[in-house]
C-alpha cells in the first residue's frame, strides 16, 4: 500500500479545510506520492550535516503531526522550519549536493525513483520552500494511505 502525499504552502488557519479533501489549487501544491515523514527526517539530517546512522537522532527530526482525521488518516504534518529555510536558501551548487546526498539514503534507494523525476521533484520542493518563506507562511505534508 502506497502513501499519498502532497506538500503544500498554507497558513495554519487553512489546515482544517485541507485535512479531508487534501490541498488543491490555488494553494501551491507538490504531488509527492511515496514521500513520508522518515524521508523528510533524513532530509533534515542531510541539511544539518547529521549522522544518518544515528537512527534516534534522525527520527527526532521528523515532521510533527498537526491534524488527523482519524487513525487511518489523512494527516497533516508540519515540515520543520530548519528544513524549509534550508531548502529555500540553497544556491544551485548546494541544491545539487543536498539532492545527491539525500538520494543516496536507504529510504530513497528503496523508493527507486528515476533520477530525472527525483531531481525535478527535489528542485520543485526547494522552490516551494522558497515560496513559503517569501509569503511568511508554512510548508506542510498532507498524507493519506
Amino acid at each position: 500500500m502506497g502513501v499519498l502525499t502532497d506538500i503544500f504552502v498554507a497558513d495554519r488557519s487553512l489546515l482544517a479545510s485541507v485535512l479531508e479533501a487534501g490541498p488543491r489549487p490555488p494553494l501551491p501544491v507538490l504531488d509527492s506520492k511515496g514521500v513520508d515523514t522518515v524521508k523528510m527526517a533524513t532530509l533534515a539530517t542531510v541539511l544539518e550535516g547529521g549522522d544518518l546512522d544515528d537512527i534516534p537522532a534522525v527520527l527526532d527530526r521528523s515532521p510533527s503531526m498537526q491534524m488527523e482525521a482519524g487513525d487511518d488518516g489523512p494527516w497533516i504534518f508540519a515540515v520543520p522550519d530548519p528544513v524549509v529555510s534550508g531548502l529555500a536558501s540553497m544556491d544551485a551548487a548546494r541544491r545539487r549536493d543536498v539532492a545527491s546526498r539525500w538520494a543516496q539514503t536507504e529510504e530513497w534507494r528503496m523508493a527507486d525513483w528515476p533520477v530525472d523525476l527525483y531531481n525535478d521533484w527535489f528542485n520543485a520542493l526547494a522552490d516551494l520552500a522558497k515560496v513559503a518563506v517569501e509569503r511568511g507562511s508554512h510548508l506542510w505534508m498532507w498524507m493519506c494511505l
